[in-house]
């Protein structure tokens, strides 16, 4: 059995705090939520994807050069149209 790793950025990645979270939602493991999800549509194997950041400061080093790669939002003729600036947001959101 491997270890569960623990990052001081996430909270929740605590293995009792996630317990915790669990039990007070009635759930047995992360893994309850995906019951729904028919087993041809999952991936069935694990994801190929880095190791993650051990350091809150190393993640965000990353995301600030992340950041720095791309471009700004306001740049793109595709934010240009007016009905791109008005946004509605539905009456129960803002309560």
């Amino acid at each position: 059995m491997s270890k569960e790793k623990v990052y001081p950025y996430v909270p929740n990645s605590a293995p009792d705090v996630k317990a915790a979270m669990l039990k007070e939602i009635g759930a047995k493991s992360v893994e309850d939520f995906y019951e729904d999800v028919p087993e041809h549509l999952r991936l069935g194997r694990r994801m190929d994807l880095p190791e993650p950041f051990l350091s809150e400061y190393a993640l965000k080093r990353h995301v600030t050069a992340c950041y720095r790669r791309t471009r700004p939002a306001r740049s793109s003729s595709v934010f240009s149209a007016p009905a791109a600036t008005t946004t509605t947001c539905p009456r129960s959101a803002t309560r």
